[in-house]
């Protein structure tokens, strides 16, 4: 039986007449999941000691990609087979994240690191996103949302973190410690950010604001939905989902500018609603007892303020013209 799961596997990988991932995928099936190792077989192709062996190895991606796909299905055998390799993929991210490597679109780091952060989004489909957690998933997802402008690596974050965030409570405040909610705010401003991305950035916030505020109701209306769910995490009683809701949406006014903010002023009564609470409770803090939250406070009056200004200056320059 080992000899002919090896013959399978040594034809996909020779086959050239599809993809690695796709001739894998195809090779295994639901007799060989039952009395193989799967997953281990697969890493075998590629493994080696020497991780920079594993990142320059062509077939590195093929392999990753395949184990993504295989991810999807529930099938509970596999899953525990994936998992048994995680640390390996968080090796794999960290090394092909570091500083000074190689980020254009042919490096090899570049394509282990897509296919990385895609198997992580596929695991993540599941219920052992508090696994993924403990490895230092958060951490790494920052880190990626934080210095990376890459569309794929971005999309399949942002999947990540939506359903890590939508599993549980606690693991979303987990993700809030890790800054991800205004890191989001950040990049769905930034011009160069696909489309796509952004669709995935908006579920994300949608994910956390219905974890922490069980009050939370989801818009319709487009423009508002990213917003309004990050004003639902911003009035959440949970103080850590509340102190990085009203960072969000700060960074979502800074980085949106002065058209953004009138926008809010005049269409969005949620933000404003949000924010006033934790506005007038900065006017009566006791400034010398500084805190996470009495500074994130300070900063919902500074971006309530930043709104009503420039909604009151669209007034101004309507009834003039």
């Amino acid at each position: 039986m080992e000899e002919e799961f090896r013959l399978v596997l040594e034809k996909a990988v020779g086959d050239e007449r599809g993809g690695l991932a796709e001739n894998l995928v195809k090779a295994v099936t639901p007799a060989l999941i039952a009395r193989e190792n799967i997953v281990g077989k697969l890493w075998a192709i590629i493994i080696v000691e020497d991780i920079k062996k594993i990142i320059e190895n062509s077939q590195t991606p093929g392999v990753l990609n395949a184990l993504a796909e295989l991810a999807l299905p529930q099938c509970p055998p596999l899953i525990a087979q994936e998992l048994s390799a995680l640390d390996m993929i968080v090796q794999l991210i960290n090394h092909c994240s570091a500083p000074g490597m190689p980020t254009h679109k042919a490096s090899s780091e570049r394509r282990v690191l897509i296919s990385c952060w895609r198997l992580i989004a596929a695991l993540s489909t599941h219920p052992i996103t508090k696994h993924l957690l403990t490895k230092g998933l958060d951490v790494l997802a920052r880190q990626a949302l934080e210095l990376r402008t890459d569309d794929e690596i971005l999309l399949h974050v942002s999947t990540f973190c939506s359903n890590t965030a939508s599993d549980h409570l606690e693991l979303a405040l987990t993700l809030c410690d890790a800054r991800i909610p205004r890191l989001l705010a950040r990049l769905i401003c930034e011009v160069q950010v696909a489309a796509e991305v952004k669709e995935h950035i908006v579920v994300a916030a949608n994910s956390f604001a219905k974890s922490c505020n069980p009050d939370f109701t989801h818009q319709e209306d487009i423009f508002l939905r990213f917003p309004d769910a990050l004003a639902a995490l911003a009035s959440s009683s949970q103080s850590r989902a509340a102190t990085e809701g009203i960072w969000a949406l700060h960074c979502l006014v800074t980085k949106g500018g002065m058209q953004l903010a009138r926008k809010l002023a005049h269409n969005a009564p949620s933000v404003l609603t949000a924010l006033e609470p934790h506005a007038q409770a900065y006017a009566a803090a006791d400034k010398t007892q500084a805190s996470h939250l009495t500074l994130a406070q300070r900063v919902a009056k500074l971006t309530l303020d930043d709104i009503r200004q420039e909604g009151e200056a669209s007034n101004s320059s309507s009834s003039t013209t």
